[in-house]
């Protein structure tokens, strides 16, 4: 098993360590890699899978699991005189959508007169319901302060998701 565990990409091996020998909870998991707990959860289920299919398997596997993107949370945003750009990177889940919520927030009250807000989410591999209500908050703050908002980059399932009207999209 201890051989099996060391093939394992960092990330699921620390995850997998920290759960079994430190007996710590996903969220504890989280905050110590600088993730979200939702993805300390699938960090888990891919490494134990993959475990599972190497030791019951007469040959080891191909971890075809791996995913190094950093999932953590980045806004960054650019003032361009009566408009701002706001790209955001990682994944917006519950564990951070109120963080999310409060920036945007204040990047709009902060604004000035500014007229719009682009707010870009390619860099964003998941949109939990948390998020998208982070999305519906924004959108109803900029009407009420006559601010257009538009969100491009969204991943297709979450297009489906997001009522066109809803967010500017």
């Amino acid at each position: 098993m201890e051989r099996l565990i060391c093939r394992l990409p960092e990330r699921e091996r620390g995850s997998s360590g920290c759960a079994s020998t430190a007996n710590l909870s996903q969220a504890e998991i989280a905050a110590e890699l600088g993730v979200s707990q939702m993805h300390v959860s699938r960090l888990l289920a891919r490494a134990l899978s993959w475990l599972r299919q190497a030791m019951l398997g007469d040959s080891v596997p191909p971890w075809n699991g791996a995913d190094e993107t950093d999932h953590r949370l980045a806004v960054a945003t650019i003032f361009r005189g009566d408009s701002i750009e706001t790209r955001i990177t990682g994944e917006i889940d519950r564990d951070n959508a109120g963080h999310l919520r409060d920036e945007l927030l204040s990047v709009l009250r902060d604004g000035g007169r500014m007229r719009r807000m682009r707010i870009g989410l390619s860099g964003v591999p998941l949109l939990d319901a948390a998020g998208i209500g982070v999305l519906v908050a924004l959108h109803e703050a900029a009407r009420v302060r006559d601010v257009e908002v538009r969100v491009t980059g969204l991943q297709p399932y979450a297009e489906k998701i997001v009522a066109p009207r809803a967010c500017g999209i």
